[in-house]
């Protein structure tokens, strides 16, 4: 079974700033697609969705704000905190990215979830109060080409060497504000990755980080995006 998920971009200021890889092109929609509408009474955990992904096996996985959900297309299987150590670290799922070795990494209102089809059990890791840039609360996550985890949080921006649990924390002025998006390029070029959102208060406008990964040191550009009516 083929899912298509659309969304629709507002931004239209962005094309003078963002590559074409980033750029969302029109395309031509079938008027007899027919839509179905899933809701609590039909098996999800919460109607109020936060993220949608597709794994590699071609599994939906849904994040809602009680509990994450995996879709077969046929039936859900919903996974909840408990006081279990194997359970998922927080309801409240936020994001969720899968790594080269096919295992889930959820980002959640209490941290990171690493989530192994295998054994259907989650290994836990939470970063509070280790330092002050940084919590729980997780906005975004992406993998670099180097298998890094970058994850945005509402105090900041961390690096996660998942081969060695790791954490690096970025002390940067300009990303100690909440981290709302971290998007991959779909250029190789090791400088094109990766790009981070960061707002510093709500209704503010975005302020974009690039960073370069090829230098030895962190180097970011900062622009600020603006809407234009």
């Amino acid at each position: 079974m083929q899912y298509i998920i659309v969304f629709v971009i507002l931004f239209n200021s962005l094309a003078s700033i963002l590559p074409e890889s980033f750029l969302v092109k029109p395309v031509e929609i079938n008027s007899n697609l027919v839509f179905e509408r899933f809701s609590i009474d039909n098996g999800l955990p919460d109607d109020r969705v936060r993220y949608i992904f597709q794994d590699s096996k071609r599994f939906l996985w849904i994040g809602t704000m009680n509990g994450l959900c995996r879709y077969d297309g046929y039936q859900f299987k919903n996974y909840y905190k408990s006081e279990s150590t194997n359970s998922i670290s927080g309801n409240w799922v936020n994001t969720i990215k899968e790594d080269k070795y096919h295992r889930l990494w959820i980002g959640t209102s209490h941290g990171i979830s690493k989530f192994d089809p295998a054994t259907e059990k989650f290994v836990n890791y939470s970063f509070s109060g280790k330092e002050k840039a940084t919590n729980d609360k997780i906005n975004s996550l992406q993998f670099d080409n180097d298998g890094k985890l970058w994850i945005g949080t509402i105090q900041g921006l961390m690096v996660l060497d998942t081969t060695k649990s790791k954490v690096t924390y970025i002390k940067s002025k300009a990303l100690s504000n909440p981290t709302s998006k971290i998007i991959k390029s779909d250029n190789q070029i090791a400088t094109q990755f990766p790009i981070a959102f960061s707002s510093p208060w709500p209704g503010a406008p975005e302020t974009l980080q690039r960073r370069h990964s090829c230098r030895s040191s962190l180097h970011f550009l900062s622009l600020l995006l603006r809407l234009v009516s």
